[in-house]
């Protein structure tokens, strides 16, 4: 008899943890579907259907992956001392000039 009594007890205390864990397992759910939702959503009708059954961290994965933005392309060249002389080409005596011919040239270009 007490073996059942304490069989009762156990099982209502199961009972009790599982009423409070329902609420959180079922708010877990929707942000699951919300999320899969959202990500789903930035796709083409085509690769919804590939990705819809892939488990949600991988769907995760696949999404960054896929749709991250590309960083843009920026200038890798090193700063250095400009070649543009600081006079106009009028101002220059004829050796001043010729020293800074590839500046003056680079200056017209721009």
């Amino acid at each position: 008899m007490e073996e059942n009594d304490q069989w009762r007890e156990l099982a209502e205390e199961r009972g009790k943890q599982i009423a409070e864990l329902e609420p959180i397992v079922e708010r877990a759910k929707a942000d699951d579907a919300t999320m899969r939702e959202e990500l789903l959503s930035d796709f083409s009708e085509e690769d919804r259907e590939d990705f819809k059954e892939l488990p949600t961290p991988a769907l995760r994965k696949v999404h960054g992956k896929i749709l991250k933005p590309k960083p843009a392309k920026t200038d890798s060249s090193v700063a250095g001392v400009s070649t543009t002389p600081s006079k106009k080409m009028s101002e220059m005596s004829k050796d001043e000039r010729r020293d800074n011919w590839a500046g003056i040239v680079a200056g017209y270009t721009k």
